[in-house]
């Protein structure tokens, strides 16, 4: 009887000692999953347009960094998979000669580079530093907070614009708002504004000329103005005729 129980012991202690065993190989290989989950990558697609579609390359930064390019297709469609450290800043590398066109993500999906969103992230930034720069030096900068106040004083300043074209100047966002190059709406604004900025000048409101088509002064821009009190336009002259010679 004694040897039996004995022999039972060493079976019974075996076992135990077999389930730790397995319990601790799991635990450790658990473990081991989570270290090697591989790096979430968000995507960020959208358009790139100005008057037309622009051929061209989007590169996008990270807070890290960490950068990412994505070719624009003849409808100036883009999309850009990129490491997930928002916020994002995001240039054009144009084909052909042509400014850089600046935008801003705060996190993944739909965004637009249009001279409005350039023009929006220069507001924010003020006179210095440069776009470019602030692109190289990108580390998350800018809060969404603020590129939507700078975003919202240009849309105050376009005000009669978007009217003209049917949209909210007020709830418009240049940045996600989703757009076709088809001659209506947001693209017909488009066509028919060119802005121009001066990077001598000191005075942000100076800096800024908002011309037509033609390139006629069309708004004079104040950036002091918010979307309850948009800039008094300075003149509304040719907006119309690029649209309509579709």
């Amino acid at each position: 009887m004694q040897r039996i129980l004995a022999v039972l012991s060493i079976v019974l202690l075996s076992s135990i000692l077999i389930l730790g065993c397995d319990g601790s190989d799991e635990e450790l290989d658990t473990l081991d999953n989570r270290a090697f989950t591989p790096e979430d990558t968000i995507v960020l697609n959208g358009v790139v347009v100005t008057d037309t579609p622009l051929p061209s390359l989007v590169q996008v930064i990270n807070t890290r960094g960490e950068t990412a390019e994505g070719k624009v297709d003849a409808d100036g469609r883009f999309s850009v998979a990129v490491a997930n450290h928002a916020p994002f800043m995001l240039r054009t590398i144009p084909r052909d000669e042509g400014g850089e066109l600046f935008s801003f993500a705060a996190s993944e999906g739909y965004v637009n580079l249009t001279p409005l969103t350039h023009l929006a992230l220069y507001v924010a930034v003020g006179t210095e530093p440069t776009l470019n720069d602030l692109f190289h030096a990108w580390r998350g900068q800018l809060s969404a907070e603020e590129v939507q106040m700078a975003a919202a004083t240009v849309n105050a300043n376009l005000a009669p614009l978007f009217n003209q074209q049917g949209l909210d100047y007020k709830t418009y966002n240049v940045f996600r708002t989703e757009f076709h190059a088809d001659g209506t709406g947001m693209d017909a604004l488009l066509d028919t504004v060119r802005i121009r900025i001066d990077p001598d000048a000191k005075d942000l409101s100076r800096s800024i000329r908002i011309l037509d088509a033609f390139g006629n002064l069309l708004l004079t821009f104040d950036a002091a103005a918010t979307v309850d009190h948009p800039a008094t336009p300075s003149a509304i002259t040719g907006q119309k005729k690029t649209d309509e010679t579709r």
